[in-house]
């Protein structure tokens, strides 16, 4: 979601303030705008995974106690689908994502959102009989234990790559996946179709073929066509 946010803001936003600014004359293509559902899964307060995040630190949770959590909270968002409505089971609900529609079952969330590995191996060498790695662990407060989460180093990761991402030239290559059996000279023309629609590719054609698809550096230009200039 993040990365096609990426690919919406360079191919579309920032294509037509191009055009904008040049006074080129374009019609407004439609695209997915896909921050509704960024918003649904990170956003403070009541994101997907800051829920979790809160599930983690109440006593006696349980996977079905999140799960109608979120039922309760995004109930009404349309990009959201209620385990009554998945009909999976009180363990799953469904994210209307913008490549489609994905079914989460949320069985063992709770504990594989703990990431405890780093702490317990820290308490380990804290209550080490030798003295002098004790001395270099000292005790730390067991209340920084509950800010250990998969989701949250997972939202710090993705942050610090989409900050990267945020300060480079981007170029994009679309893999297009040609058959679901992943078997070698198999192509599927609808499961073809239905990648190439969802990921916007068409709207960037439509957007580009408004504007200069072609644009050359000054230099370059007349390190490629000076020629022409010295026949004449």
């Amino acid at each position: 979601e993040k990365l096609q946010q990426l690919f919406n803001r360079d191919t579309f936003k920032l294509e037509e303030a191009l055009y904008s600014r040049e006074g080129i004359q374009f019609d407004h293509i439609k695209y997915v705008d896909n921050q509704p559902i960024l918003d649904l899964i990170e956003q403070r307060p009541l994101g997907l995974l800051l829920t979790l995040d809160d599930m983690n630190r109440m006593p006696r949770s349980t996977d079905e106690g999140f799960v109608a959590k979120v039922d309760t909270n995004h109930s009404s968002n349309q990009f959201f689908v209620t385990s009554t409505l998945t009909r999976q089971g009180s363990k799953c609900f469904t994210i209307k994502h913008y490549a489609g529609d994905v079914v989460y079952n949320t069985d063992g969330f709770l504990d594989k959102n703990k990431d405890l590995l780093f702490p317990d191996l820290y308490d380990v060498l804290t209550a080490s009989s030798a003295e002098r790695t004790a001395e270099m662990f000292p005790p730390l407060d067991k209340q920084g234990r509950a800010k250990y989460s998969l989701g949250a180093q997972f939202r710090r990761q993705l942050d610090r790559l989409m900050s990267v991402l945020n300060d480079t030239q981007t170029h994009y290559i679309r893999c297009i996946k040609p058959n679901e059996q992943k078997a070698p000279r198999t192509f599927n023309p609808s499961l073809s179709l239905e990648q190439l629609r969802y990921s916007g590719v068409f709207e960037a054609v439509r957007i580009r073929k408004q504007g200069f698809p072609f644009r050359y550096t000054y230099e370059r230009f007349v390190e490629r066509y000076k020629c022409v200039l010295l026949k004449g």
